[in-house]
């Protein structure tokens, strides 16, 4: 075993010391481990940024009644932006929405969907009513907007801070929009945007939205 080795009073074998080194070793180890684990957690617990908060509004909707922040009190949602007559990005657009509806229902949640339009002088409550069938939309759960168009488009740029031109006054040809999803909680505020083209946008914004639904209004 060795000739022992003096610590103060103590007389300690280099095997000994070398076991209690290691045991002084592993244990640190441990305690490392721990904190890095319960770092990761907290990162991934971390809350959802707020990014805005939106001021009250109030549209029409496809069935001609007033609607607006009022009936979304208290509820999670995904809003997005688009019209009717829409003939490049709006359809791809509305039709991933429709598997958000599609993923949510199966998930029993409650979040719901709003489509705000774009060229509400065109898209009126009968146009977006066809629009909302022609893509099985819920009305339970999801809501298309119109009403007068600059109210409307204050509440999109300043308010979701998603981005709407016209090239020419009534050349629908010429409006141009973001295509973004925007989460929404049930206080009115902005908690994430997620790009429509983006094909791993929609798991996250699940994700996120099942976690503002746990969370308290």
């Amino acid at each position: 075993m060795g000739e022992p080795i003096q610590v103060g009073e103590a007389a300690v074998t280099p095997w000994r010391r070398s076991r209690v080194g290691w045991s002084l070793f592993a244990g640190m180890g441990l305690l490392v481990l721990g904190f890095l684990v319960a770092s990761g957690l907290r990162s991934t617990a971390a809350p959802l940024p707020i990014l805005g908060t939106l001021a009250p509004f109030r549209f029409i909707n496809q069935e001609g009644a007033p609607w607006g922040t009022e009936e979304l009190k208290g509820h999670v949602y995904v809003a997005d932006f688009i019209f009717t007559r829409c003939p490049a990005i709006c359809p791809r657009m509305t039709e991933r929405m429709g598997e958000l509806q599609r993923r949510l229902g199966a998930a029993k949640s409650p979040v719901r969907l709003v489509s705000m339009s774009v060229d509400p002088v065109f898209d009126t409550p009968a146009r977006l009513k066809a629009y909302a069938a022609a893509h099985h939309a819920d009305p339970r759960s999801w809501t298309f907007l119109t009403g007068e168009i600059h109210a409307l488009e204050s509440t999109i740029t300043q308010g979701f801070k998603v981005s709407v031109t016209r090239e020419a006054p009534g050349d629908f040809m010429g409006i141009v929009h973001g295509a973004y999803y925007v989460l929404v909680d049930g206080r009115g505020r902005v908690r994430g945007y997620y790009d429509s083209n983006d094909p791993q946008s929609q798991p996250q914004l699940l994700a996120d939205a099942g976690r503002l639904t746990r969370e308290s209004p």
